[in-house]
């Protein structure tokens, strides 16, 4: 993942200063990919959500005394890490949104609540199709509330302040309801397991 000029030109407007890409040595390099804290991060191709892949790929972002590393993007927004405490937080490109909003206590949390999410994706695909053509909407519906409801409360149990009501922007609370409604940009039938993840 990389930002564009377009990416900079976002955050500036929204009162972010951004620093120059990071320039990294060999040597450098190697020990990230020895002790690489995204490795288990995966681009989620359906959803245009991607990540950077080792830590020189993060931009440093400046907003009002406090720094922020952003490691990856997605329609409408960014996800950063908060230097101060190390939580994960989504910038928000979408002015109907709050503009800096917190998503996880940190990026272990964060990476297991996408894995969670993939797999529930995963199993969402597998069990409409094992549905038999003359299975109706309430089938469906019946499927989608009841992974969603999973979801929820694995979010809860990885990282219960992701779910709680007094935080703003509740990334994954939406997450959880646009999985319940199957409001996730792409059609289901159709859908192939490897749109997941980023292959090329």
């Amino acid at each position: 993942m990389q930002l564009d000029t377009e990416d900079t030109a976002c955050l500036e407007k929204l009162g972010f200063i951004v620093e120059p890409a990071l320039l990294a040595d060999k040597k450098s390099r190697f020990e990230q990919i020895v002790q690489n804290p995204f490795i288990h991060l995966e681009d989620i191709r359906f959803w245009g959500v991607k990540f950077v892949r080792f830590p020189d790929q993060q931009r440093r972002l400046i907003h009002e005394r406090s720094i922020y590393w952003c490691f990856g993007k997605m329609p409408g927004g960014y996800f950063a890490l908060c230097e101060k405490d190390g939580s994960v937080c989504l910038i928000s490109s979408d002015n109907t949104r709050t503009p800096i909003s917190y998503v996880n206590g940190s990026l272990h949390t964060f990476s297991v609540c996408c894995h969670w999410f993939l797999s529930c994706i995963h199993r969402l695909i597998a069990e409409r199709r094992m549905l038999p053509d003359s299975a109706g909407d309430d089938a469906v519906c019946a499927i989608e509330e009841r992974i969603g409801r999973e979801f929820v409360e694995i979010v809860r149990r990885t990282d219960p302040a992701a779910l709680d009501d007094n935080a703003a922007g509740l990334f994954w609370d939406e997450t959880c309801g646009r999985l319940m409604e199957a409001e996730l940009g792409f059609h289901l039938p159709n859908f192939s397991l490897s749109d997941c993840f980023d292959l090329a």
